[in-house]
């Protein structure tokens, strides 16, 4: 399997890891730069930290069951009979 897989999914079964990133990086002395404030954004697809004159995005992480869900996932990738290129 692919060890960039494997890292994702090691988190995934981990939520409590998740949380305490999220919570570590909504804090303003995690920074070097040291801004006043860190705005939290919430996405469906990640979060976002507003950190003065810096953006940070930390991507959820998604996980593929099956490789029947991953093949269905790049089929949907098509654009007028033309394949958009995937990752492997």
């Amino acid at each position: 399997m692919d060890p960039i897989l494997d890292q994702r999914h090691a988190i995934m079964d981990r939520p409590d890891e998740l949380e305490a990133i999220v919570r570590w990086l909504a804090r303003p002395a995690s920074y070097r730069h040291s801004p006043h404030r860190v705005e939290h954004v919430e996405t469906h697809i990640s979060d976002v930290f507003l950190a003065g004159p810096f953006v940070y995005k930390l991507k959820k992480p998604v996980r593929y069951d099956s490789r029947a869900t991953l093949d269905s996932s790049r089929s949907a990738h098509t654009v007028r009979g033309a394949k958009i290129k995937t990752s492997p």
